[in-house]
């Protein structure tokens, strides 16, 4: 997996201070998305097991509330074994909570993905954003770029509609 970088101290995606990691590679290549910079699989940086370190490192900061996934797309099946592997690392050395953001339809999309159901059924992440950008549906709610995107809760490995 490759990511285009890691926020420190970001403050827009997800309650808190946060640290962000941005992947790249996106199936879905929603017009007029923001990071079409991200489209491409191979843009920025690999991530290494010294990019984990750091992310555990920078994460358990006593500033930091947690850590959010955004992209490109994080559950693509090029990343999401990867992201898998972060978000179990994340919980296991800090216990801080964990967004993730991803463009496919999450209910679906777990049905037909067993990593993403594992993630699920283990607890391996706090919220999910999903649903594709839409331009034409600016976003008022909050942490999402459209207002077709949902939030979801997980909470003793189900899902929970909560905006």
């Amino acid at each position: 997996m490759h990511y285009k970088t890691i926020e420190k101290f970001d403050l827009n995606n997800g309650p808190g201070v946060r640290v962000s990691l941005w992947v790249s590679g996106c199936p879905h290549k929603c017009e007029g998305c923001h990071n079409a910079e991200l489209f491409n699989y191979k843009a920025g940086h690999e991530f290494t097991p010294e990019t984990m370190q750091q992310l555990v490192d920078l994460v358990k900061d006593d500033t930091i509330s947690g850590l959010s996934i955004l992209g490109g797309e994080p559950l693509c099946p090029e990343n999401i074994i990867t992201v898998a592997t972060i978000c179990r690392t994340i919980r296991t050395f800090t216990g801080k909570s964990i967004w993730i953001w991803t463009g496919y339809d999450v209910i679906d999309y777990k049905e037909d993905n067993k990593i993403l159901f594992s993630m699920i059924k283990n607890n391996q992440f706090d919220v999910i954003i999903d649903g594709p950008y839409k331009k034409d549906e600016p976003a008022k709610k909050p942490f999402r770029g459209s207002d077709n995107q949902r939030m979801f809760a997980l909470d003793n490995g189900k899902l929970e509609l909560i905006q």
